[in-house]
């Protein structure tokens, strides 16, 4: 795979950045199951919509991954 000349971006460099976008969602993934696993098990058999919404923990991580997916995506461009 050639690189792409600076300040441009080629098709593979953007299906490496897809690919890490799906590799890295994983992590996030895991921590919004997690927190909805611990609020439905606290439920008493009662799931509210409320129950989706995401803590201020998986709301970091998401956070964090959008912060790393564009910092990748502009690194990918810039280099």
């Amino acid at each position: 795979m050639n690189k792409s000349a600076p300040c441009s971006l080629n098709r593979a460099d953007v299906d490496k950045w897809t690919k890490n976008m799906i590799v890295f969602i994983a992590p996030v993934a895991l921590v919004y199951l997690a927190q909805i696993t611990g609020t439905i098990s606290q439920a008493d058999n009662i799931i509210e919509l409320s129950d989706f919404v995401p803590s201020q923990v998986t709301l970091g991580a998401m956070i964090l991954y959008v912060i790393n997916s564009v910092t990748d995506i502009i690194k990918k461009f810039l280099i």
